[in-house]
């Protein structure tokens, strides 16, 4: 029963090629009469288009047939070759996507992780589960530009088999305008997914689904990842209802979350005093009033809920104070200021052009 999964490429006949059946046919002549194997070495054959093709695959009604392919240590080993010379060229989307599909197959049916690494006592080696042909011996297989892919092969896998989980959504009343989520994750390794949160208002007579900004996420392993987002929405319409969900995609599957029923704001949290915004090509200036004195926080967020630039001021009551933002390093984009002071808040957009 394979251990271990060995990704390999066939090099020959290259990659200009317009009848890859034919070229599976090659490839096992060349094994079993140039080689004189009782068959073709590899176990699966994939092409560009993302066709896969039993090899040395199945005897009876059991696929664990032991290969020829990987230097000679072939226990507990499958064989998938990707057909083409990929020292040049990464192989297509299509091709990578059959085979996450069939490592994840493997993987399931025999319990492996596959992020981690084991021993392979045929190889005496501790390999990755998922490795390539060179890591068995020297050889350019399974090609140049296919071996740095490796990585992301064990982490798409390991989200195909244990896809992330989103536990819950909720609203951040310190800030007015975040909406927030936990995602919980059972794989072994970190691996990076992008995310957003669809939501719609409640209430009101023709709802429609927007979106926050698409985020990149770089998920925990065993561990929850919580991710945080603007809704531009809550700004102006702060004591809504609103229903989110939120949207996962791994690059092989895409996850949505169940839909969640949130207030976006509580009552007495709205700043009373002047708050606005001065703006000019090279800086922006908080003017602040406040109708009481205490200790006043200021922070700028950008679209994907992260703080670029914070201020901490004690204000007087009845007193207006103009505090200038280190703005002038920010890319174009929409940004949020926000003003807590005494227990209420503020928020202010702005839009800043290179």
């Amino acid at each position: 029963m394979p251990t271990h999964l060995i990704v390999h490429h066939s090099f020959s006949p290259g990659n200009d090629v317009t009848n890859w059946i034919a070229a599976v046919r090659s490839v096992f002549v060349f094994h079993t009469q140039s080689n004189r194997w009782s068959d073709i070495g590899y176990n699966w054959l994939i092409d560009p288009q993302g066709n896969i093709y039993q090899g040395r695959a199945w005897v009876g009604t059991s696929d664990n047939t032991l290969g020829a392919h990987f230097c000679g240590f072939n226990a507990n080993t499958m064989g998938v070759c990707m057909l083409g010379n990929l020292n040049p060229i990464e192989p297509s989307p299509a091709a990578q996507n059959a085979l996450m599909r069939l490592l994840a197959y493997r993987a399931s049916a025999n319990g492996l992780d596959a992020q981690a690494q084991q021993f392979h006592p045929s190889s005496n080696r501790t390999l990755n589960i998922i490795s390539g042909h060179r890591d068995g011996c020297a050889t350019d297989c399974p090609g140049d530009m296919q071996y740095p892919l490796l990585p992301n092969y064990r982490q798409r896998v390991a989200l195909l088999l244990r896809p992330p989980q989103v536990a819950r959504i909720f609203f951040d009343s310190l800030s007015g305008f975040f909406v927030n989520a936990e995602i919980l994750t059972t794989i072994s390794q970190p691996a990076s997914v992008t995310a957003y949160f669809r939501y719609r208002e409640n209430g009101v007579a023709q709802p429609r689904w927007d979106s926050t900004t698409v985020q990149n996420v770089r998920l925990n392993a065993n561990a929850p990842t919580n991710i945080t987002a603007v809704v531009p929405t809550f700004i102006s319409r702060p004591l809504s209802r609103y229903t989110f969900q939120v949207v996962i995609n791994t690059g092989d599957t895409t996850i949505v979350g169940s839909l969640n029923d949130i207030a976006s704001s509580v009552a007495g949290m709205t700043f009373h005093g002047g708050f606005r915004l001065l703006q000019d090509p090279d800086r922006v200036i908080a003017e602040i009033s406040p109708i009481s004195t205490g200790m006043t926080i200021l922070e700028v967020v950008n679209a994907q809920g992260r703080v670029m630039h914070r201020e901490e001021r004690l204000l007087r009551g009845g007193v207006t104070t103009s505090i200038p933002l280190a703005t002038h390093t920010f890319a174009s984009g929409i940004y949020f200021v926000r003003l807590m002071h005494n227990g209420t808040q503020a928020t202010q957009s702005m839009s800043i052009t290179r």
